[in-house]
């Protein structure tokens, strides 16, 4: 479906506004074209762009964020009504969207439909190995609501009693396809598909098609974990000191989760880095040493600076292309091991790691916010909220470093 938006033709009012008229493309049908209920300054769009100009023919910055806005919002608003067709297999025309959109009735969407939907729309920017595993988690769901007769269950109506008998169908029920993960799923699997889930969920409130006060499962529509769990420098250092003293492979898993602390890298990140993203800067900061590349999950440019710690380790193993990495499911299990054995209260993931970086860099150093955004690999600042938790000694502090205003 295409929406487009064109002047109604009238000439402008006492204020210089129009009227704009949204048209809807479909094919196999000719274009309908309805009132927006949007005003805009005469010659606000021309024939291929949504450009907002002031009088001297320069694009006028403020009216185009303001104006586009509100085009924005109503294309999606269109888009939304035909995705509830579509994704429910139901018969649509330019005229039903347009009847939506002038009387709106709720349609349930099930959530069989909301997966297809969250794995046509969301998934788009991320990895190829990320979408194949969204749908492999798909796949498994669409099985327990099979299994469990629920084809027609509503995505509003997922609960916890939902998920619950999810987890035990998974455990005592379900068999793994492949041989090399056991007769039974693993808990980390069954919590990768729990996850999924509420991703789901999240995407469907966001989207609009899912009302959140009418949700069975309360989520969080950020889609982002508030779990600011992290290692103190205490803790990191008592890896530090065990890792000459464990077998090989207990030395890789810790040395490759230290590798992630040091750099800020996720476990992705850290697979197929190469000595090209090694760099010395040709200027007084050539006593530095930077590692940059490109997020695997985002395709944001990170650049990190790479300290003692991170090249000892690059010159233990002989070269960054050597630095351990180890599948993720396995490296997580093998990290509550080590985790058990210092006697850490917090639960040792890589996603850990990454989260112990930011710590680092946001509360115990002067660096503004932004280039630790850029070392993390992320396009905004305020990204700072998803890392650090403001205690009660953060909030003493600055009280005590602000001055006083007489």
């Amino acid at each position: 479906m295409e929406i487009r938006f064109c002047e109604d033709g009238k000439k402008p009012n006492s204020k210089g506004l129009v009227n704009l008229k949204v048209g809807i493309v479909l094919e196999g049908y000719k274009t309908v074209w309805i009132a927006s209920g949007i005003q805009v300054p005469a010659n606000t769009l021309d024939v291929d762009y949504q450009l907002c100009m002031s009088k001297d023919g320069q694009i006028d910055k403020s009216s185009l964020e303001f104006y586009n806005n509100r085009l924005v919002n109503i294309r999606k608003k269109f888009e939304t009504i035909k995705m509830s067709f579509e994704y429910e297999r139901i018969a649509y025309s330019p005229d039903d969207i347009i009847q939506q959109f002038r009387n709106p009735v709720f349609k349930p969407i099930t959530f069989l439909a909301l997966i297809e939907k969250t794995l046509a729309e969301y998934t788009i920017h991320l990895t190829r190995n990320t979408i194949k595993s969204h749908k492999s988690t798909a796949e498994n769901v669409k099985e327990y609501i099979t299994y469990s007769n629920q084809s027609a269950i509503l995505a509003s109506q997922i609960n916890t009693d939902f998920l619950r008998k999810l987890e035990v169908y998974f455990k005592t029920i379900h068999v793994p396809k492949s041989h090399s993960h056991g007769s039974k799923m693993k808990s980390t699997s069954i919590k990768k598909i729990i996850t999924f889930i509420k991703k789901v969920i999240s995407f469907g409130v966001e989207t609009e098609v899912l009302n959140a006060k009418e949700l069975k499962y309360t989520v969080n529509t950020n889609d982002v974990s508030q779990d600011y769990s992290h290692l103190t420098q205490q803790e990191v250092q008592s890896l530090e000191k065990l890792s000459p003293f464990v077998s090989e492979k207990y030395q890789k898993v810790i040395d490759s989760f230290l590798w992630m602390c040091y750099t800020g890298q996720s476990h992705v990140d850290t697979s197929g880095l190469s000595e090209a993203q090694i760099h010395k800067l040709d200027s007084d900061l050539n006593d530095l040493t930077m590692l940059g590349g490109k997020r695997s999950k985002t395709k944001i440019d990170y650049s990190v600076v790479v300290n003692d710690k991170a090249l000892t380790l690059i010159e233990k193993y002989g070269s960054i292309e050597n630095i351990p990495v180890l599948h993720l499911t396995t490296i997580n299990e093998e990290l509550k091991i080590v985790g058990k054995l210092l006697g850490f209260k917090i639960s040792l993931s890589t996603k850990i790691a990454r989260r112990t970086f930011g710590q680092y860099w946001y509360k115990k150093t002067d660096i503004a916010d932004k280039f630790v955004s850029k070392m993390l690999g992320h396009n905004k600042a305020d990204t700072k909220k998803y890392y650090v938790n403001l205690d009660m000694e953060d909030v003493a502090h600055a009280v005590k470093i602000a001055k006083v205003i007489r």
